[in-house]
């Protein structure tokens, strides 16, 4: 093992696991310069001539700056040792988001401002996975789709369809989506973890 930054990263004679750059979709978790980074977009380029490229923008996951690099599409890019855990959001407070690990009985920390995205989906109890990396929580995986409140958005349309113009919904945890004009300030509705698109009412309790 050896040290940088403050964290210790997988030694060179670990094994290596390799992707073609490719590959590397986002949501992807790959090594750059020795430190863990999440795939957070991905465009592929094919050039009427010469080698097709990727352009990847990334996310370190120890320090949550985000870089923007490019591949020949063949290359051989490694894949970041990371394993996933069930765990529970609890609560964000003073900057940091707990979560707690069943499995262990633990409580672990991840900085607020590292999940910006992600928090606008989590409401106390949602389970989620937690990341690791050498045992340091560095992000987690959302489920696909959460329930939300509707706590502002124009008044309900009266007779208005499903293929009506949507009007702006804003939920409780503070993230703003298009939804159908029939939906009305107190609902609950499901929303889509990857976009954050409206999926549908939720069944009432």
């Amino acid at each position: 093992m050896v040290a940088q930054g403050g964290f210790f990263l997988p030694s060179r004679f670990s094994t290596i696991r390799l992707m073609k750059a490719k590959e590397c979709k986002k949501g992807t978790f790959i090594l750059y310069n020795n430190q863990p980074h999440k795939v957070i977009d991905y465009e592929y380029y094919a050039p009427g001539k010469g080698m097709p490229v990727v352009q990847l923008k990334l996310r370190n996951l120890l320090t949550g700056l985000s870089t923007e690099v490019r591949y020949n599409s063949m290359a051989d890019v490694e894949e970041a040792d990371v394993f996933y855990i069930d765990a529970e959001f609890l609560y964000d407070e003073q900057g940091e988001c707990y979560f707690f690990i069943p499995s262990t009985s633990e409580i672990v920390t991840i900085k607020s401002a590292d999940l910006e995205q992600e928090r606008l989906f989590l409401l106390p109890n949602t389970k989620v996975q937690l990341i690791k990396f050498n045992d340091q929580p560095i992000g987690i995986v959302l489920p696909p789709k959460v329930e939300l409140t509707v706590i502002e958005t124009p008044p309900e349309i009266k007779g208005a369809s499903v293929t009506n113009v949507g009007k702006i919904a804003t939920l409780e945890t503070g993230l703003q989506t298009t939804v159908p004009p029939f939906i009305s300030q107190g609902e609950r509705i499901i929303v889509s973890t990857s976009d954050g698109s409206y999926l549908g009412r939720a069944e009432k309790k």
